[in-house]
Parts: structure tokens; sequence; C-alpha cells
């Protein structure tokens, strides 16, 4: 599941930068994307923007770009998140944290805003990068769409590691995965801040702690990091043997 997550998150990524005005192989984007993402777990979290600026710079696109579609996928992944938040909420059967449905509905409006394509252009203009054709509703649709099943896949996997640990029944999915995505997406408020300073665990803990004993629920939250992060690490060395591969298998055919 993880495997599938990175791979619809990078074409997404790739998708975004051919937009802005890449000329990067799509290959070529999947593996830089999939180089750099186990450094969103390094302290600071933003310094997997700086490892794709480095490699683009070797490809010959600007940094300025780089951080242009990395605010924009930060952007659409918060949207999406919200979305899917606001979407579980009404179908989940336990009651829902109080603020949760307004902040999501607040960070849903804030993103509409931020995307208009006056408002990309006025920081693509303070960014002097050339002026591009809005973009369009239909691709925002689908990056939207791809991110929002990248959340519900997150959450199909919190689930089965509650469910193994605490037997989380299925018709607890809906909730379990309310949490995974809340929790988630409100962590964009501390993005900067060292592993977000536990509040993740923390937050999982304390949403879970619904459906089952508060000590499993903080089981469950700690050995979902660790998991996860084992998981993106073979996941990552998966794509970036096989798009390696392929750049030689591409290099050897040219010559």
């Amino acid at each position: 599941i993880m495997l599938i997550t990175l791979v619809v998150a990078a074409l997404v990524w790739a998708s975004i930068m051919h937009a802005l005005g890449s000329r990067v192989a799509r290959r070529d984007h999947i593996h830089i994307y999939a180089s750099t993402f186990l450094s969103r777990y390094l302290p600071g979290t933003v310094w997997y923007v700086v490892g794709r600026s480095a490699f683009y710079k070797m490809e010959g696109d600007s940094a300025r770009m780089v951080t242009l579609g990395s605010s924009i996928e930060l952007l659409l992944s918060t949207m999406a998140g919200a979305l899917v938040a606001l979407m579980l909420a009404v179908v989940s059967s336990t009651q829902t944290p109080a603020l949760a449905l307004p902040a999501m509905g607040l960070l849903v409006g804030l993103g509409v805003v931020a995307l208009h394509p006056r408002v990309l252009a006025a920081i693509m203009a303070r960014l002097h990068m050339s002026p591009l054709p809005p973009l369009r509703t239909s691709r925002l649709g689908l990056w939207l769409l791809a991110d929002a099943l990248n959340w519900l896949l997150g959450g199909v996997i919190f689930w089965l590691i509650a469910s193994e640990i605490d037997g989380v029944a299925l018709n607890q999915f809906a909730y379990t995965s309310l949490a995974w995505t809340l929790v988630g997406v409100l962590s964009v408020v501390v993005f900067v801040l060292p592993s977000n300073f536990g509040l993740t665990e923390v937050g999982l803990s304390l949403l879970l702690s619904a459906i089952m004993p508060s000590s499993l629920a903080v089981v469950v939250a700690v050995l979902t990091r660790v998991l996860m992060t084992i998981f993106s690490a073979l996941a990552c060395g998966m794509i970036v043997t096989a798009t390696t591969l392929w750049r030689r298998q591409r290099a050897a055919s040219a010559a």
C-alpha cells in the first residue's frame, strides 16, 4: 500500500513540475521524489525541499521553481486531507472533535484562494518566474483526487495496524481513518518543528482512546510511526532502484 501511495504522489509531483515549466523527464521526477522523500523524517522536515533543489539544479531547473512546486504540493495535499476528513466525519459513527470540522473547512477555503490563478501569477511574478497559462480546473481536480486517494490509503494502513493491536472492527474504519487524516492535516501547523515534537503521536493516541484503552492507543500511535518509516524506506528503495535501472537502460539504448 505504501508503494502505491508513493508512486501516486510522485506522479502528482511530476505533473506539478511540468505545469510550472520543468522539462525534466517524468522518470527523473519520480526518481528525485523517491530519493528525497525520507528526508521528511529529519528534524525540521523541510530538508526534502533542499534535497529536491540540489537534484533539480543539476537538471537545469531553478530552486524557486522547486520551492513553488513543493508549496503547491503541500497545499494540495492539505486541501485533499481536509476534504477527506470532512467526508469521513460525516460517515463516522464516533463523535468528531468539536473544532475539527470548522478547521477543515477553513483550510479548504484558504487552499481555494491560494490556488486561484491570479494569486499564483502574483507569486510567480514575485519569484521572477516566467508567467504560465492558468492551471486547468481539471488538472487541479485530478491532483486533489490523487492526494485524497493517498490519504485514504494511509488510513487503511493505520486501521490495519490498529486492528492487529486491538482488533479494531471494520465498522470503525471510518473513525480510525478520520483520526489519521485529521491529525495529519493539523500537523501542517507545526510543519517546520522537529518531528512535530511528538504531537502526531499524542493526537493519534487521544483520538484512538475513544475506541480502545489509552495504553493500547499509545502503542498503536508509536508503532505506526515506526512502521510507516520502515515501509517508506522499503518503498523508496524499490522506486529508486527501478528508476535507476530505467535510466541506465534508456542511456544504453541511446548510446
